[in-house]
């Protein structure tokens, strides 16, 4: 299914999310709100504590955001490309 398929998110309360990447979703249509001058550290404190709440209360959900998983390594190249941007 392509995004276009998918259907738009809307604006909601955070605690009417359902998983980490409804929330995502959340910051996405208000960066401004969540991440205070679009700062990469803000976004990775609020995942790493959401991450924690979850293991603080037995909470099993698919997780792709610790330092050696997928979200992180984009987010390397990502930084790294815009300090050194490619040719």
């Amino acid at each position: 299914m392509s995004t276009k398929d998918l259907p738009a998110a809307t604006a909601k309360h955070w605690q009417d999310c359902t998983d980490v990447y409804d929330f995502l979703d959340q910051i996405r249509l208000r960066p401004g709100m969540w991440l205070p001058g679009g700062s990469l550290q803000h976004l990775q404190s609020m995942l790493t504590g959401y991450r924690i709440a979850l293991g603080v209360h037995s909470i099993d959900e698919p997780w792709a955001f610790w330092p050696e998983d997928d979200f992180s390594r984009w987010l390397s190249e990502y930084r790294r490309s815009s300090i050194h941007p490619r040719l």
